[in-house]
Formats: structure tokens, C-alpha cells, sequence
């Protein structure tokens, strides 16, 4: 080899060597208020699934000071969780848990990012059969926006939505370099309590061995789904079908304020299906997910 073929190479490992790592950033939206709730698996549930997902991030190797909270009105019982990381989100600062905060954040959080670079956005809400969201705290939400939000950004995104209903909000998606996963389907009910969160188990799925059924080393976005709607199986049969049908009290602030009869408790159960829906952008690369730094 010529001299200066050698010394191209060279520089070209240099280069590359030195490069930067992709830079990482996280959005943990939750605008679902708890404060009407009966039951004890209900109450004070928002935070403690907000810090179930952020364990998850933080486990992924995103540094805490990429990590932005927008959470109801800021105000959440801190002592209320039980994560390993307990201390070190109690000193996090809080946002509120509106679009509009959420927006602001987005944009300015990714604006300096490439298509190298990634994003993680994680909403809990509530949804309906219309493709919107419809949050505590704020204006509503439609998938529409989400994506063009998502698009705003360079980076290559995943998303997670935890809202009834919440694949509705992937029908007019035009994100083009997302993967946008939804709780549920277009028909179903979602669900998370203070002992169960998808977001946490969709994102600690990306660091969980027993994800990568194919034993490649990674967890793709269809084996965190698949690892998702696993842990919601096992948590619902194992627990969750006979606490409602039993002992479940039902939120204050529902049409009906009273306890549910049997049947209609019943019925609650059978429309409980938390089996996420995977939306790939037109553009994300197939090999592409989300991997432990």
C-alpha cells in the first residue's frame, strides 16, 4: 500500500475513534391526576409511574440532565416511590404537564440534534376513540400534533403513548423517523396502577435479556412490544382480573361514583387489553432501536 493510502486509513480510524457518540435526550409526559382515586392501587400512582419510566431511561445510559419531567402541576408526592434512583429524581426539576410545556421543551432540547442522534417521548394520558389525548392539565392533544412535533427534530425517535384507545393516535401520524408505540388499540381500554406501568416495561425492555427472544444482542422495537404485552398478561391474569372483580373501587370521578355491580366490573375486566401497537416512520432505518450505552 502507498504511503499516503496508509496514512488516508489512518486518519479515516482517527476520525472515527474520536467521533462523538449520539446524543440522547428524553421527554417523560404525564398528565394524568390521581387525586380522585379510591382505591389504593390508584392513589399517588402517577408519580410512581413516572419514576418507573424515568429508571428505565436512566438505565438505558441517558444522563439525568438529558432527561426533562413535565408532570401535572409539578407537585407530586416525592416520597412516594420506591425506585433505586429515588434520591436522585426527587432533586429533577418538574415541569407542567401541558402540551404547551411539552412543546417548548421539544423543540428546544433537539434543536441542535442530527439523524444520528435519538429522542425518547413517554405520555401517560388519557385517550379516546378519536385520535386525541385529552391530559389533566391543559389543552388536548392530537396524534396529528405528536408527530409533527416528533418531526421537528432531526433525531430518530421512540415513542411511547399510554392512553385508552391510544392507537387511534397513530392514524394520522406523519412522523417520518419514529418509532411510535401506543399502549393499546383503537378499541380497548389501557391501564397502570402503582404496581404496573407499560411505559416502564415497554422501555426497560431494551435492557432486559429475556427481551431478545432471537438472542442477537439487541432488543428490536417488535421484541420490547412482544416483552410489553407479555408483562401486561402475566401482571393482569396473576393479579389485576380478581382484584377488580373483588375488592376494586372505582374513581370518583367517573359517570358513575358508585361501586361498579359485578357485571359491569366484569365487563371493565374484558376491555382491559394492553397489547402495544408498533408504527414505524417511512424512513426509520429497519435495524435501528433503542440499545444501553
Amino acid at each position: 500500500m502507498k504511503k499516503t493510502g496508509i496514512v488516508t486509513l489512518l486518519l479515516l480510524l482517527s476520525t472515527q475513534a474520536c467521533a462523538d457518540p449520539p446524543k440522547r435526550v428524553a421527554f417523560i409526559f404525564s398528565s394524568f391526576r390521581d387525586t380522585t382515586a379510591k382505591d389504593p392501587i390508584d392513589k399517588k400512582s402517577t408519580w410512581r409511574n413516572a419514576a418507573g419510566t424515568y429508571q428505565a431511561i436512566r438505565e438505558l445510559g441517558v444522563p439525568k440532565e438529558y432527561i426533562t419531567i413535565l408532570y401535572n402541576d409539578k407537585n407530586p408526592d416525592k416520597q412516594d416511590n420506591s425506585i433505586a434512583l429515588k434520591g436522585e429524581i426527587d432533586e429533577m426539576p418538574l415541569l407542567e404537564g401541558t402540551y404547551e410545556k411539552l412543546e417548548q421543551a421539544f423543540r428546544e432540547k433537539t434543536k441542535n440534534l442530527n439523524r444520528g442522534d435519538e429522542v425518547i417521548l413517554s405520555i401517560l394520558s388519557h385517550g379516546g376513540d378519536d385520535g386525541v389525548l385529552y391530559p389533566d392539565y391543559g389543552e388536548n392533544i392530537s396524534g396529528l400534533q405528536l408527530s409533527m412535533l416528533i418531526n421537528t427534530t432531526k433525531a430518530k425517535t421512540a415513542a411511547f403513548y399510554s392512553a385508552c384507545n391510544s392507537e387511534t393516535l397513530l392514524d394520522r401520524s406523519v412522523a417520518r423517523y419514529a418509532a411510535q408505540v401506543s399502549a393499546t388499540n383503537r378499541t380497548h381500554l389501557s391501564w397502570s396502577d402503582r404496581n404496573y406501568c407499560s411505559n416502564a416495561d415497554f422501555f426497560s425492555a431494551f435492557t432486559t435479556r429475556a427481551a431478545d427472544t432471537d438472542k442477537n444482542g439487541k432488543v428490536s422495537f417488535e421484541e420490547a412490544v412482544a416483552y410489553t404485552s407479555k408483562k401486561w398478561r402475566t401482571y393482569k391474569h396473576d393479579f389485576l382480573d380478581q382484584y377488580i372483580l373483588n375488592s376494586y373501587l372505582y374513581p370518583n370521578d367517573f359517570d358513575n361514583p358508585v361501586d361498579l355491580d359485578y357485571e359491569n366490573k366484569k365487563a371493565l375486566v374484558n376491555n382491559l387489553v394492553c397489547d402495544p401497537v408498533l408504527k414505524r416512520g417511512a424512513y426509520l432505518p429497519v435495524s435501528w432501536t433503542l440499545e444501553k450505552r
